[in-house]
């Protein structure tokens, strides 16, 4: 074993290759990583918008529920005490088979702002989803509609204040919230990757939207215009799909001058569920997701392509260059170096990140999931082709 510098010209090319693809992945890869760590962290210490009451426009809540008893009457009473000027809240309830709807009915006999709709049984081979938010859209009596779930908790007085603020200029038609996975919620095999995964999802279209290129949003916290709602046919363009409510609907109208994302610690919804749900969820909402996004125009799918092609050459170059500098180790030395120095830019960008969204502390092992995820996504993506069917309408009866 040597150390020199004295390296045959084709390590020197493979080196000069794992460099320049760590600065790519760091640079251009993660850059959506960076604004959402970075304009995150500024926006979750903005105060309040000192926006009068008068200037704020009324609110409809659209409110997705679907057996939801035991958690629909305290998620009702913090969202009636928002403090807002003027706003209602429908209840769009979608066949629930527990007592949500009493509960309702009942709460509906103490509160006037509080209104009740469902999906009718008869509907099949449509998005039940997209029936329920546009029933409730057109039973609006406001101009602003926001529209959420029911398997969510409100972290404060001040949500609806800070999702509906934007629409107080004329020019916003879009409001951004978003929604987490508390990190405690999941305690089965892979919490790891999938804490990773979805804290990695949040930031690429939040940071995309931070940075000016809007492409989607999050249907348990998504606010718009009602006139642009039906101007656009509501979600006509995606009935055929099962998904798209909260992405392809988004992906359509968004852009740097007409969308505003919120994001703050008194706007982040935490979703509600059962520990053992979490696995499966987060299986179906990462295949819903992988099949609408072949429909969205935006550079932050091909940029997160970019960063996995720039993991790999560095990986399987670095090991190439060590292996024919042997049995001189500078070349082995000089991949780690640039290895480390990726490795911790990531490890950085996702403390701060995983901070912000409450993603735990797996951040160290976010190097190593990097690599792993494009291979992970191809082979669920051979799953999810077997299962492809059920993402149209007329293949999902319910």
């Amino acid at each position: 074993m040597e150390f020199s510098l004295t390296l045959t010209p084709q390590v020197w090319v493979l080196i000069a290759a794992v460099a320049l693809a760590s600065m790519l992945a760091a640079v251009v890869g993660l850059r959506n990583m960076r604004m959402f760590a970075r304009a995150g962290a500024r926006m979750s210490q903005q105060p309040l918008p000192e926006t009068p009451d008068e200037a704020l426009p009324p609110v409809t809540v659209i409110v997705y529920a679907k057996n939801v008893e035991t958690h629909i009457r305290p998620y009702l009473q913090t969202l009636l005490s928002q403090d807002y000027p003027e706003y209602e809240v429908i209840v769009v309830n979608d066949a629930s088979i527990d007592n949500t709807a009493e509960v309702v009915d009942t709460m509906m006999q103490e509160e006037p702002r509080l209104r009740y709709s469902f999906v009718p049984s008869s509907s099949r081979n449509v998005s039940r989803r997209k029936v329920a938010l546009t029933i409730g859209a057109k039973g609006a009596r406001y101009p602003v509609l926001l529209v959420t779930n029911a398997h969510s908790e409100i972290p404060s007085a001040q949500w609806l204040r800070r999702m509906t603020a934007p629409f107080a200029s004329q020019d916003c038609e879009l409001s951004l919230g978003a929604s987490v996975y508390p990190c405690d919620r999941d305690r089965g095999a892979g919490k790891w990757f999938r804490r990773f995964d979805s804290l990695l999802r949040l930031a690429q279209w939040m940071g995309s939207a931070m940075g000016g290129n809007p492409y989607r949003g999050d249907a348990y916290a998504l606010a718009f215009r009602r006139d642009s709602f039906f101007e656009r046919q509501g979600f006509a363009s995606t009935n055929r799909f099962v998904a798209g409510e909260d992405d392809i609907f988004v992906n359509a109208i968004a852009d740097s001058s007409n969308t505003t994302p919120v994001f703050h610690p008194e706007a982040l919804l935490a979703r509600h569920i059962a520990t053992e749900e979490y696995p499966r969820l987060w299986m179906r909402e990462k295949e819903r997701y992988t099949f609408t996004q072949r429909y969205l125009r935006t550079r932050a799918l091909r940029r997160q392509a970019f960063l996995s092609l720039c993991l790999w050459v560095g990986f399987l170059g670095g090991i190439a260059a060590a292996l024919l500098a042997l049995p001189n180790l500078t070349g082995a030395l000089l991949v780690l170096g640039c290895w480390l120095l990726l490795a911790g830019y990531e490890i950085c960008l996702f403390r701060r990140g995983g901070m912000l969204a409450d993603a735990g502390k797996n951040y160290y092992a976010a190097p190593f999931f990097l690599l792993l995820r494009p291979l992970v996504t191809a082979l669920l993506r051979i799953r999810f082709r077997a299962n492809k069917s059920s993402n149209y309408t007329w293949k999902h009866p319910k």
